[in-house]
C-alpha cells in the first residue's frame, strides 16, 4: 500500500543528502523529504528548490478543439488562484514570497503542484530556459547547518487529474 524511494548522494567533503519520496496507493499526493547531514568540518548554508518544468503544448489538431489554458498557476491567500502564462514568464519573472500557497503547471485535464508545509514562507519564481522550457517553482529560505548537524525539508507533490474536490 506504500512505496518509499530513497535517493542518496554524498559530496567529497562529507555532506550527505537523502531524498525520500513516498507513494501511497490510491493517492495522487507524493511526500517529498530532503535530509541534509553536514559531515564536513564547516557549516553550510542550504535551501530547498522544488520546480515544475514543461514546454508549450503544440498540437497540430488544436484548431479542432476548444481552447484550454496550459501553463503555470499559483495560489496565495491574498490573491487566491492566479495564472502565470508562458507569455507572462517570458515578459517578467515571478519573484514573490508566499506562505500557505502552492505552485503548479496545468493543462486541460491534469496538473502537477508543489505544496509546501503550512505557515512556511517560500519564494515563488518563474524562469524560461533558452530552449523554450518554462519553469514555475519555489524555494525555501536559506538555513545554516553547523558541522555535524542535520536539517530536513518537507513538501508534497500532487500529480494527477484535476479533481476539484481533491
Amino acid at each position: 500500500d506504500q512505496l518509499v524511494v530513497e535517493l542518496l548522494w554524498t559530496s567529497p567533503e562529507g555532506i550527505k543528502v537523502k531524498k525520500t519520496y513516498g507513494f501511497d496507493r490510491g493517492s495522487y499526493v507524493i511526500t517529498a523529504r530532503q535530509e541534509i547531514v553536514n559531515g564536513s568540518g564547516a557549516g553550510v548554508t542550504a535551501r530547498e528548490y522544488a520546480q515544475l518544468q514543461r514546454t508549450e503544448l503544440y498540437d497540430p489538431n488544436a484548431a479542432n478543439f476548444v481552447y484550454t489554458y496550459t501553463g503555470g498557476v499559483y495560489y496565495t491567500p491574498e490573491d487566491k488562484y492566479k495564472k502565470e502564462s508562458f507569455d507572462d514568464m517570458r515578459s517578467k519573472k515571478l519573484d514573490r514570497k508566499v506562505a500557505d500557497g502552492w505552485v503548479a503547471m496545468i493543462q486541460h485535464y491534469f496538473l502537477a503542484s508543489w505544496i509546501p508545509p503550512r505557515a512556511t514562507e517560500q519564494t515563488f519564481y518563474t524562469n524560461v530556459l533558452g530552449d523554450a522550457r518554462y519553469i514555475i517553482g519555489m524555494y525555501s529560505p536559506a538555513v545554516s547547518i553547523p558541522a555535524g548537524a542535520a536539517h530536513q525539508f518537507e513538501n508534497r507533490l500532487f500529480a494527477g487529474p484535476k479533481l476539484h474536490d481533491t
